[in-house]
């Protein structure tokens, strides 16, 4: 994201190049769709090792509901009914937003691509139920350590059962589902 003139913040849009595997062996390296990222909001419920998140300069807050549509619906009439990809990662938790599924359920509804990065501490059995009832098609699950120790100590304190079991219900809820 970028600050512009006035304060705010303007999501960062950019042409991703896809490789898509057309039939057994046959590739295509020619196919664009139009990528961007939304950061949900730059909270976050963790204090992660390797995450600069305690350097960031910027004032906390989340993204406006009226922000997201205004620029979503930009994104759609330039794709002009194409698909195209939307994560909303960040500095943030983005399942610290009360209204995530919400935005979900928005782009999914435009043809989107959806996915998040998460630390997976609130990736409940009812969140995940929610994420895949909302359209979400991918989840990027930051699990940071093979064994409890190196786990609590990467992730700030978070607990590695909890980690484990939301990782292993999101796979099992999962199962049979776009996600």
């Amino acid at each position: 994201d970028r600050m512009v003139s006035d304060g705010s913040l303007q999501p960062r849009m950019r042409p991703v190049r896809v490789r898509v595997e057309i039939a057994p062996g046959v590739r295509s390296s020619n196919l664009y769709m139009f990528h961007t990222e939304f950061e949900l909001t730059n909270h976050c419920n963790t204090r992660c090792l390797h995450c600069p998140h305690e350097t960031m300069r910027r004032p906390r807050g989340r993204l406006e509901w009226d922000t997201f549509r205004t620029v979503i619906h930009k994104i759609s009439e330039y794709v002009g009914g194409d698909r195209f990809s939307i994560s909303f990662s960040g500095m943030g938790e983005p399942l610290l937003h009360p209204e995530i599924f919400r935005f979900v359920r928005y782009a999914a509804g435009l043809k989107a691509t959806t996915s998040f990065a998460t630390n997976g501490s609130a990736l409940t059995e009812k969140n995940i139920s929610k994420l895949i009832e909302a359209g979400l098609s991918q989840v990027y699950y930051s699990f940071n350590g093979s064994h409890r120790e190196l786990f609590e100590k990467m992730t700030g304190g978070l607990s590695f059962a909890t980690g484990l079991a939301n990782l292993r219900h999101a796979i099992r809820l999962s199962q049979g589902t776009p996600l």
